[in-house]
């Protein structure tokens, strides 16, 4: 089986990217916030909107922090909604690939009006924080926001808190035991290997067992859910006590630019495929082409 994890670099590529330091600004200035403040975005994306949420909340004691997530998630996917034909994109372009499941590190909604131009967001499921296994189904294709998504605005992966948050829960998915109150050891992946756990709907699972094709993701240290599955992966591969077979292949379409992460994941045992072409579109569908080889 084979996965497809999708970043923002395709949004970016389409014109479907949201400006993050001007959807910063316009939250700020609703809470009559400096919007200065939003610079230290340049810094850190992470950092900065931990401090943006912070400031609101110390003016605005009764305000919620679902709310300012609320406002960021309906601005994110307002560009995606406005353009209504997705046909074309490289959304579509990819969607067609042979593959039921897509993960993505977005919030909006590209990926399922590819498929279906009329999607809508279904609330089917009482995961509304995090983001382990809730999934939106379009065109027949599973599709996880794996860091929130814009109908589920708490679950949106803003602030150190918010990814830390997300990362313990995974790792508990993962590590944590289902049997005798047992602690510690990869219990549940060890029992889905058995076939004694049923094949859980968490989308963290599929980075033992199914082969993942990355793409349009810069894979910046901050994602720390992301490395960690590649990270612990790469060590049952080592020590060769689960039989995990799949491979992780990521398209770099930079030209090798970051050579400490090409590094790094060629470490943790990482495929890494350089796409060429006159531009990034061109590249996409470098990739799209040399994915659709792989999965055969």
């Amino acid at each position: 089986m084979s996965v497809l994890l999708l970043g923002n670099g395709i949004n970016r590529c389409e014109g479907l990217s949201a400006d993050w330091k001007k959807v910063a600004g316009n939250v700020a200035e609703v809470y009559g916030i400096d919007p200065g403040s939003v610079d230290a975005m340049d810094e850190s994306m992470t950092l900065g909107y931990e401090m943006l949420e912070h400031l609101i909340l110390e003016k605005h004691p009764k305000a919620k922090a679902q709310d300012i997530l609320s406002r960021i998630g309906r601005e994110v996917d307002r560009i995606s909604a406005e353009r209504g034909d997705h046909s074309g994109t490289l959304h579509s372009a990819l969607m067609s690939l042979p593959m039921e499941t897509v993960l993505t590190t977005n919030y909006d909604y590209s990926l399922e009006r590819a498929l279906e131009p009329g999607f809508a967001c279904s609330h089917t499921t009482r995961e509304r924080t995090y983001s382990l296994k809730r999934f939106q189904r379009a065109g027949g294709k599973m599709i996880y926001h794996i860091h929130g998504e814009a109908g589920y605005p708490n679950s949106i992966s803003l602030g150190f808190e918010k990814y830390c948050g997300a990362l313990e829960k995974l790792r508990a998915s993962i590590v944590g035991s289902v049997k005798n109150g047992e602690k510690g050891g990869s219990y549940r992946l060890r029992e889905y290997f058995k076939g004694e756990l049923d094949a859980p709907d968490e989308w963290a699972f599929k980075f033992f067992s199914e082969d993942i094709y990355i793409l349009g993701l810069g894979l910046d240290y901050s994602e720390l859910d992301l490395w960690w599955l590649i990270t612990y992966r790469a060590r049952h591969l080592r020590e060769g006590r689960l039989p995990v077979r799949n491979r992780i292949v990521f398209f770099d379409l930079d030209s090798g630019r970051d050579r400490v992460r090409n590094e790094m994941l060629s470490a943790f045992r990482v495929g890494v495929e350089q796409c060429r072409g006159a531009d990034f579109r061109e590249k996409y569908l470098a990739a799209r082409r040399r994915m659709a080889e792989m999965m055969g």
